[in-house]
């Protein structure tokens, strides 16, 4: 071809661009790559001409095929990039996905979730979404357009991953709409088998948030999806899940309307123990709603064996009555505190407790024993006029005793009240 040619048919190049005319002459000698070619082809599209990019989509998908642009046997993401230049965007996902684009496939994810964020995928829309493969054709303005399952997507490749890491498993799902971000979220926290992980916990009477606070869901939003997987786990008599999730929602009043009633009692003992240690962190009509459930456990007595279980259930209810009472009940409440065995009021009692805080005791009750000593102490002191000074004397000194073997884990304080409080004992 003489340079005249050249120069003829870069002119007639540009005369095609400006005046969006004579599309179907054959310019593939002055392109060096495909994509030049097509940019050409695009830049040529005119409502004013027959050359639509209908035209420009049947010539790519119809006429060619991806067997055009990548022969058998190799791998190429030419046909993936020629289909997102005609803006067959749903096509180009399909392919990426398929199994002949194997090395591909989490690039296919991470190109339709951009498309999606832009919103320019069709997608199907309704309860059709579960029963659609990944691309499929639809009505759409009277005529039939493909359209790209994005809920499909996102659920089959994060089942791969969703019990492994729920953290990331949730942020996919968040890219879905309302509807299935709920029914897969509340489909998670179903199977999974950390619940504080994902929906948060009271953790050392301090609130430690779950993943799905942290990614933003409201607490409104969090209490639906507790309260959908408890019934869910109640209709699959799944009782102890279901009170898990009924207990860290702090409904405690469902749990009467829990269906399978049989089973609680087998499960609930150790939850109570796990939730009356963390009563001071309940708002006051939680506090009331806990411990009416408790009365009514030791009431019905629910067939219950005097187990080790049992024993820290009732103890942790005596612990809590001593601490309701004891600032307008002293005696009574020392009386609670002697049948309760935690501190020592006697000086051959001592050892035993030191055993029994370090071997016995739950954490909610060691967590608490500075507290425990602090109110012993205030009630010996309002009962003074009741208690001889021999007696006083021998409670002091066990206490102090006591304190001295646990002295690491007590507030510093309280070994100092009790030496304060036997100084005044030797000087009164």
């Amino acid at each position: 071809m003489s340079s005249t040619d050249n120069v003829d048919i870069y002119k007639k190049a540009l005369y095609m661009i400006f005046s969006q005319s004579d599309v179907n002459s054959n310019m593939t000698s002055i392109f060096s790559t495909i994509e030049d070619y097509m940019w050409l082809k695009l830049i040529t599209i005119s409502p004013n001409t027959n050359y639509t990019l209908s035209s420009l989509q049947d010539m790519v998908v119809k006429e060619c095929g991806p067997h055009h642009f990548c022969p058998p046997g190799k791998i190429s993401l030419l046909y993936f990039k020629l289909l997102l230049f005609i803006q067959k965007f749903e096509m180009a996902i399909d392919y990426l996905m398929s199994d002949h684009m194997r090395p591909f496939k989490l690039e296919g994810i991470h190109y339709a979730i951009v498309l999606h964020e832009y919103g320019v995928l069709r997608e199907p829309e309704g309860d059709a979404v579960n029963k659609l493969p990944l691309l499929s054709s639809l009505p759409s303005n009277n005529m039939k357009k493909d359209h790209l399952n994005f809920v499909y997507l996102i659920r089959e490749y994060v089942r791969g991953f969703a019990h492994i890491y729920p953290e990331d498993a949730i942020a996919y799902y968040c890219l879905l709409d309302t509807q299935f971000k709920r029914e897969y979220i509340q489909r998670l926290v179903v199977e999974t088998r950390d619940h504080h992980l994902l929906l948060g916990q009271f953790k050392n009477q301090t609130y430690v948030p779950g993943m799905l606070e942290k990614l933003g869901f409201s607490p409104v939003e969090i209490f639906t999806i507790m309260m959908n997987a408890s019934k869910d786990y109640d209709k699959h008599s799944l009782i102890d899940k279901a009170l898990n999730l009924l207990f860290l929602a702090r409904q405690y009043n469902e749990i009467n309307q829990l269906k399978n009633k049989q089973t609680i009692d087998a499960n609930i003992l150790n939850i109570m123990i796990r939730e009356l240690s963390q009563l001071q962190v309940l708002e006051l009509p939680q506090q009331r709603e806990l411990l009416h459930m408790a009365d009514r456990i030791q009431k019905e007595n629910l067939a219950f064996e005097p187990t080790p279980a049992y024993n820290r259930f009732e103890k942790l209810i005596q612990l809590i009555n001593f601490f309701q009472i004891q600032s307008r009940d002293p005696v009574q409440a020392l009386s609670i505190m002697r049948s309760l065995q935690i501190v020592p009021f006697h000086h051959q009692d001592v050892k035993n407790c030191v055993d029994r805080y370090y071997h016995e005791l739950s954490e909610g009750i060691r967590r608490r024993v500075s507290e425990i000593l602090q109110a012993t102490l205030s009630c010996l002191e309002r009962t003074t006029n009741r208690i001889s000074k021999g007696e006083m004397r021998a409670i002091i000194s066990s206490l102090g005793n006591f304190s001295n073997q646990i002295n690491s884990y007590l507030q510093p304080h309280i070994h100092r009240q009790i030496i304060d409080m036997q100084q005044r004992l030797i000087n009164h």
